[in-house]
């Protein structure tokens, strides 16, 4: 469920800039994926005001869902502890 969200809203951020802002497709997936993953390596970067605002709401929205979504699968994968009380 997780991941459907994610790649839902990585598809939708990289349309985004593709259509609005006529980013190639590939450069526009990459963009997204390196900025919501916190790498940003700077090889890419949003330039005019609109880009720079679509970025800021992007990223707001998209970290906390890619968070999220990973306590999610942590939670799913991780044992669970149950203490004993004497």
């Amino acid at each position: 469920m997780a991941f459907c969200f994610c790649s839902r809203y990585i598809t939708i951020s990289t349309l985004i800039y593709c259509v609005g802002f006529e980013w190639r497709f590939v450069d526009a997936l990459y963009f997204v994926v390196v900025t919501l993953t916190t790498v940003g390596y700077g090889d890419h970067e949003a330039l005019d005001q609109g880009e720079k605002a679509v970025t800021i709401f992007v990223v707001f929205i998209g970290v906390g869902l890619i968070g999220a979504a990973l306590g999610c699968v942590r939670g799913e994968t991780a044992p669970v502890r149950v203490l004993h009380r004497c």
